[in-house]
Parts: C-alpha cells; sequence; structure tokens
C-alpha cells in the first residue's frame, strides 16, 4: 500500500487536473458557441446571460489551455540509457584526447612506445588485437584506449575525427589528428577515409560538441548514410563530451560508445554502447 501511496505522489497531478478542466471547459465552449443553453436546468436565471456564460466559459477554458503548455513538461516520454556490448558499426566519429605520453616522431611503424617510467612496448602494426594487449605491459598511454574503441569495428569505412583545444596544462588533441589517422589506417585498411574537422573545439564547450557532432551526422545522410550506421566514441573527454554525446543520441537513431579505461584489457565487451531511449511514461 505504501509503494503505491508513493506512485500515486509521483504523477503530475497538475497536469492531469488542467487536462481535464481544458477538456471540460472546452466541451462546454462548443455547446455554447452551437447556441446550446448552458447551466440552466441549475441555474434558470442564466437563461438570459447566455453571452456572457459563454465568455466566461472561453476564458475559463484559455486559461485552461495556457496552464496545461506551462505543465506541459509533465507529459514528456520518460528517458532510459541502453547498455550492451558494442556491435559493428561503419562509421565512426572519434572525439580524440590528448596523448598522456609523448609521441614517436617519426609516427611509422613499427612503433615503439615509452611510458613515463621508461618501460617501452613495441607495435608491430599487423594484428590490432596483439598490440593493444602488448600495451597493457605499459603504466597506461591512453590511446590504448582508441585502439580499444576501433576493435569492434571489424568492417568499419568511415571515421570523422574532432580534435580538441589547448587546454592550460594540456595541448589540444586537435594537433595530434594526423598521428591518429595513421594509427586508425594501419589497423583497419577497410577504412576509405578520415576526415577532420578543421577547427580545434572546446570540449568543455557543449552546445558547440553538439553542433559539431549534430553537423558531422548531417554529411554522412547528405552523402545517403544511415543514422543507425553511425556511432560515436566519446571516450576521449571528460563529463561535457559524455553529456554532449549522450544528448546526441536521445533525438537520433546513432549511438554512442565508451571504452572502460581498465588498466589491463583483454576483452572486447570491454567496449560498450550506449543509447538515450525515449518511452512511453504509460509503460512504467
Amino acid at each position: 500500500m505504501r509503494l503505491r501511496l508513493d506512485y500515486l505522489k509521483k504523477l503530475p497531478w497538475a497536469g492531469i487536473l488542467t487536462v481535464i478542466s481544458t477538456f471540460i471547459t472546452g466541451s462546454w465552449l462548443a455547446d455554447g458557441l452551437k447556441g446550446e443553453a448552458l447551466f440552466i436546468d441549475w441555474f434558470p436565471v442564466l437563461k438570459d446571460y447566455q453571452i456572457i456564460v459563454t465568455f466566461v466559459i472561453l476564458m475559463l477554458f484559455l486559461a485552461s489551455f495556457f496552464w496545461l503548455f506551462y505543465h506541459r513538461q509533465s507529459f514528456y516520454p520518460v528517458r532510459r540509457l541502453s547498455q550492451h556490448p558494442c556491435e559493428p558499426h561503419a562509421y565512426l566519429i572519434l572525439l580524440l584526447t590528448s596523448p598522456n605520453i609523448s609521441l614517436p616522431s617519426p609516427f611509422t611503424f613499427p612503433l615503439k612506445v615509452t611510458d613515463r617510467h621508461g618501460k617501452t612496448a613495441t607495435l608491430d602494426g599487423k594484428s590490432l588485437r596483439s598490440d593493444i594487449l602488448a600495451l597493457n605491459s605499459l603504466d597506461f598511454w591512453n590511446w590504448q584506449q582508441v585502439m580499444r574503441g576501433l576493435e569492434p569495428h571489424t568492417n568499419l569505412q568511415r571515421v570523422y575525427l574532432i580534435g580538441s583545444a589547448d587546454s592550460k596544462r594540456i595541448k589540444g588533441s586537435f594537433y595530434f589528428m594526423s598521428q591518429a589517422e595513421a594509427l586508425i589506417k594501419q589497423y583497419l585498411p577497410s577504412v576509405k577515409k578520415v576526415d577532420k574537422v578543421n577547427e580545434p573545439i572546446n570540449f568543455e564547450d557543449f552546445e558547440k560538441l553538439v553542433k559539431t557532432i549534430e553537423d558531422i551526422i548531417e554529411i554522412f545522410k547528405k552523402e545517403g548514410l544511415k543514422e543507425k550506421d553511425i556511432i560515436i566514441d566519446i571516450t576521449g573527454g571528460q563529463k561535457i563530451p559524455s553529456i554532449a554525446g549522450a544528448a546526441v543520441t536521445l533525438r537520433r537513431e546513432v549511438t554512442f560508445q565508451y571504452v572502460r579505461t581498465d588498466p589491463v584489457y583483454d576483452d572486447i565487451r570491454d567496449v560498450q554502447a550506449y543509447d538515450v531511449i525515449i518511452q512511453s511514461p504509460a509503460s512504467l
């Protein structure tokens, strides 16, 4: 009984009562406009004042209507987060993170990556899985997450890179996009093209991030691509990029993926896909 009462308390009563009021006054107004006498069975004195009564009902209807508009958010669909192991996608939008250790120069394979403690891992560039595992011996190179995010997409055809602007302490990833392109093409020869946003994006600017992602999706769609074939990798940012990626999926069929940052990686299921889904409140 207590749970039932708690559920009733959570219902949008203001919105519900406003709907009822709008429906009733709307019905009365329709009768009045058709010339039918209103309320004379209850109040015979109103027989000679039907124009005034209709006008009062009109005011009540308008008040109910605008109050309903004010409470419209009460009836917005419920949102939930769908999570599942990432499936292969043909098109990837990648928010690139700045490398946390210096990249080798020249950036060619075999590639030797050295962490801050002097430990070195050699990537031969032949097997994505083998090189991901080889990086487990280092004290965390964050571009290993980029490689993890590529692994589920065995038939990836197109990548669009978004690079970050400089912060107070870190050089923006915008200036490392050529190395990221080389990394992607090395392991996934199926990738026909790697596009890049032509300016650094402030990853703390939510509106700019959302607009950039939306613009890329529209570019893909104009080329005949389907939203369900597009996935957004938001691993390369903090909270704001994650929220931006979720916000984009709310209105579209695209999904976003996040790669767990566990120091040791040995399972492709660590790459999770997410989608913010709208469903009717009636299904609760």
